[in-house]
């Protein structure tokens, strides 16, 4: 019993380790109670305040998230996943060796470049370091640091590990062992959360002052826009859904440290999300920061600044008629074999492509595809005008120099086709970059 006291002593000062008491040479019988103990005793040491990992703090808030000392947000599930693989060691023996005896074999039992981690509690600290990996088996050598005393002893990993092995070297192998060396590599960079929103579950409105001044608003509850959509068409759900996970996984490439409001200009967008009519917090893109041209998001509540790439401007060029479906027939009305054109204006002045193959092919074309917008205006400086019927449908079509116009006289919309060959994401991006300048 004297040999179970000191491992308790030993060991209840680690608060993510659960070490597994085993005398394998004596092979002494231990319930299996009192063999497994579970050391995140706060009751002796006082609450557990954080760890230090290769020259940065942890914080343990009161709300049980982890913090450090810059004003940069971390990603609370790094921090558990190294945790809780820590907390898999298990103690296989200790050593009865001193500080002298290691002196003399140092690099047997420990790497030239330690590796460690320091737990903090209210009332004491502890250091854990990693010593070199047993040869014969998975097991490896550490060392416990409580200030006043050091301790060795053998642990073995076996926390969560999913990977292949061979057969024949599993006994040895180095899998866990390397993992556990990488955790104690970690520096303050892997930790930092660069997610800008994350899940926003309480979040059911998204008002909008877009490129160009445009002003709108999202009903994520409903699927629904604020100006609504214009009769005949209806609202995007696959549009809404997307938005949504563009938002979750907006990431930056950098948080920009000790930054300075006013070097911020060439303001573009800002979104401001509401919980139940109450604004919960906001984001706003700029795109100079000082004299580098970019993208950064602020986040005002917060007080952070992130950079971010184009290939995550996608939930900012948004308009309105984005979460409206815009396509002017359905699939079913395509089908339909009758066509009945009657022309008006349709000479020299007519498309090169309705020349280069039959007319209704061709806009039919058109009309498989979704227009870049919408409107309730005529087109201006039109060059050339002609009907286009069927049996169900019929629309007025006007030419300009760079659009091909379909309006629909039954619900008074126009539909705007490029004729050039831009797509729409091509427009909008350009539209984007020129109000950068």
């Amino acid at each position: 019993m004297k040999t179970n006291a000191i491992y308790f002593l030993i060991l209840t000062c680690l608060l993510t380790f659960t070490y597994f008491f085993q005398e394998l040479k004596e092979r002494e019988k231990y319930d299996e109670k009192d063999r497994r103990e579970i050391l995140f005793n706060e009751k002796v040491y006082g609450d557990f305040l954080g760890f230090h990992l290769n020259g940065t703090d942890f914080f343990k808030g009161k709300n049980g998230q982890f913090k450090i000392k810059k004003n940069i947000p971390i990603s609370q599930d790094k921090v558990l996943k190294v945790l809780n693989t820590l907390s898999g060691l298990r103690v296989e023996k200790m050593l009865p060796i001193t500080e002298k005896d290691l002196s003399k074999n140092k690099k047997f039992f420990f790497p030239d470049k330690e590796k460690k981690i320091t737990f903090k509690f209210k009332n004491k600290r502890m250091v854990f370091s990693l010593g070199q990996k047993l040869s014969y088996s998975q097991s490896f050598y550490f060392k416990i640091d409580t200030g006043k005393k050091s301790l060795w002893g053998i642990a073995k990993d076996v926390s969560d590990f999913k990977a292949l092995y061979q057969k024949e070297n599993y006994e040895n192998s180095s899998k866990r062992y390397n993992r556990l060396s990488n955790i104690l590599e970690l520096n303050e960079k892997y930790f930092i959360n660069k997610k800008i929103i994350g899940r926003f579950s309480k979040i059911n409105k998204i008002h909008f002052e877009g490129v160009g001044g445009e002003k709108f608003s999202l009903d994520l509850s409903k699927n629904s826009t604020t100006p609504a959509h214009f009769e005949g068409l209806s609202y995007a759900k696959a549009k809404f859904n997307a938005f949504k996970n563009d938002l979750i996984k907006l990431k930056a490439t950098s948080i920009i440290e000790n930054w300075e409001r006013k070097k911020l200009s060439k303001k573009l967008v800002t979104m401001t999300f509401s919980s139940r009519g109450k604004d919960t917090f906001k984001l706003e893109l700029f795109g100079k920061y000082g004299n580098e041209k970019s993208f950064f998001i602020f986040r005002p509540e917060r007080s952070l600044l992130y950079k971010i790439d184009q290939k995550n401007l996608l939930p900012f060029i948004v308009s309105v008629q984005d979460f409206w479906q815009l396509h002017p027939l359905r699939k079913k009305s395509l089908k339909e074999e009758h066509i009945v054109q009657k022309s008006r204006s349709f000479g020299k002045d007519a498309p090169k492509k309705f020349l280069e193959k039959k007319p209704e092919n061709a806009i039919l074309s058109f009309l498989k595809r979704r227009p870049y917008k919408v409107s309730k205006r005529r087109p201006s400086k039109v060059e050339a005008s002609f009907q286009f019927k069927r049996s169900e449908f019929s629309f007025e079509i006007f030419k300009t120099k760079e659009e091909l116009v379909f309006f629909n006289d039954k619900t008074g919309v126009f539909y705007h086709y490029w004729i050039n060959g831009k797509n729409f994401l091509q427009s909008k991006m350009e539209r984007f970059i020129l109000s950068q300048r």
